[in-house]
């Protein structure tokens, strides 16, 4: 007996195992390109908190009374003053079910390029802020460091 069209039974079940192992392979891929897309997330909403950090501290020492009494104890309310009225932590954060970790560095900078921490002897020709944005995981997803001159004449 000749056959003269379709497929027998085997050539259905082989090509129907290549389909599934290419699809099993392909959605390995997916899985990892949503987990990506997931870390990446996080680290562009960290990067955009930590900036709009640096940059309320930018704006109080750009004025000379704020650069020349800066208090370093991040307890006190001088030292708090750039971060009043900070939007809320990045959303995507929240939903891992734990807020990040800021860290908050401050020091100055001497002309000959010499770092210490605040507080400063006297008023610095540069004042160097680092914020820090960890997850609950302790996985950095900010760091982000900016020098503000004095503007003082």
């Amino acid at each position: 007996m000749k056959r003269t069209q379709g497929f027998s039974l085997i050539e259905l079940l082989i090509a129907v195992s290549v389909f599934s192992i290419i699809m099993i392979a392909l959605s390995g891929l997916v899985v990892q390109g949503l987990r990506l897309r997931r870390v990446n997330e996080l680290e562009n909403q960290a990067q955009a908190y930590a900036a709009a950090v640096l940059e309320r501290f930018k704006t109080y020492w750009s004025v000379r009374e704020n650069y020349n009494s800066y208090d370093a104890d991040l307890g006190s309310a001088t030292a708090l003053e750039p971060l009043v009225g900070l939007p809320q932590a990045p959303a995507a954060f929240e939903a891992e079910g734990e807020p990040p970790i800021l860290y908050i560095n401050t020091g100055c900078v001497e002309l000959n390029g010499t770092f210490t921490e605040d507080p400063c002897a006297e008023t610095p020709p540069l004042r160097r802020v680092q914020i820090v944005l960890t997850g609950s995981d302790g996985k950095v997803y900010s760091d982000l460091i900016t020098e503000v001159g004095n503007p003082s004449p």
